[in-house]
């Protein structure tokens, strides 16, 4: 005799025509339920000698998980938390029937300290798995302490606040990110011609920017006829971030390309195509705006370093160590890198 076959949840309910919700009531003993339906449900049950998988068992023994995304809608990047935010929401929505909820807390920019206070207000009203999108280091660094001492699991998402006790980091190698970026720039330039280099920010609140620098400068020593300008840092105030890139536009006619790390993309892609020149222009992430760019040429190749995928990873690590009791033992998760040319922009936006 064959052994019988297990059924699922799902070809369950739809046997008996009566949704998983009020199958999981009947077999937790909650909620109100006719006697009838009761009856359906539980002769099935017995029938196929149904044993209900690991999310109806978190059900029926009322387990839940709680957790977080704790982010901040960035000025120069928001798409960076619309796409943490589409893959978080994809890992609520697998686990939900394993007991996982997940709130939400996002901030405007240059409120760092509302940032803090709304994840320590979400741990007082019990949530216990925070992702953490950070906008600064500090105040950040004392919040994450904090949780963590009130036995909070703890993730950073795309960037990371060092020296604290995080359980885990979600995002990319941006080290790596920045070698990705010169071997791109170096077979695009001519030798013989100069990079120039925009960056964001330097310091312990700008740890992606410099630390993609430190790799774009590794990896250019592979190419020694190209020669890297030193850097423009850019503060913040685009209208000189602008009239410098016309500058070097205009004035500079051995340039052979920009490598920026400003999250200007937009606005240095639009002054580079009002130039008739050969300057290849190099940068980070993608969003609608700097696909028209691409398309109209503006823009050569942009490093894709997935941030769905980043946000999914983060609320599956939640979930995971909450479920188990126990954290897992590696500190990072690094998401891929890609190229984003022209040539295959329509399978990533």
């Amino acid at each position: 005799m064959e052994p019988r076959k297990k059924i699922t949840m799902e070809e369950l309910s739809r046997e008996i025509n009566i949704s998983r919700s009020t199958i999981h009531k009947i077999l937790n003993n909650k909620g109100r339920v006719t006697e009838k339906t009761r009856k359906i449900v539980l002769e099935a049950v017995q029938r196929h000698q149904f044993v209900p998988n690991k999310a109806a068992k978190n059900l029926a023994k009322n387990r839940s998980y709680d957790i977080a995304l704790i982010g901040y809608c960035s000025e120069r990047a928001p798409y960076s938390l619309n796409g943490i935010l589409t893959g978080f929401r994809r890992g609520e929505e697998e686990f939900r029937d394993h007991g996982l909820h997940a709130s939400y807390a996002i901030s405007e920019p240059g409120n760092p300290v509302d940032q803090a206070r709304a994840a320590l207000d979400l741990a007082d009203q019990g949530v216990d798995g925070f992702a953490v999108y950070p906008e600064n280091v500090e105040p950040i660094r004392a919040c994450i302490e904090e949780l963590v001492h009130r036995g909070k699991i703890v993730c950073t998402v795309n960037k990371d606040v060092p020296g604290t006790p995080r359980q885990h980091y979600v995002g990319c190698d941006h080290f790596k990110s920045g070698v990705l970026a010169a071997e791109v720039l170096g077979r695009m330039i001519p030798v013989g011609r100069d990079i120039a280099v925009l960056l964001g920010g330097t310091g312990v609140e700008h740890l992606d920017i410099t630390d993609r620098y430190a790799g774009l400068k590794k990896k250019m020593e592979r190419f020694p006829g190209v020669r890297l300008l030193e850097p423009y840092y850019h503060d913040g105030n685009t209208k000189t971030l602008a009239n410098h890139v016309e500058r070097i536009l205009s004035e500079n006619r051995n340039l052979g390309g920009i490598f920026d790390i400003t999250y200007e993309l937009d606005l240095i892609s639009r002054i580079v195509s009002t130039y008739d020149n050969k300057v290849r222009l190099v940068g980070f992430d993608l969003s609608e705006s700097v696909r028209n760019h691409m398309i109209s040429h503006s823009i050569d190749a942009v490093v894709f370093q997935d941030l769905p995928t980043q946000g999914y990873l983060a609320s599956r690590f939640l979930f995971h160590s909450l479920e188990s009791r126990a954290v897992v033992d590696s500190p990072r998760t690094i998401t891929k890198l890609e190229v984003v040319y022209e040539g295959n922009l329509e399978f990533y936006i």
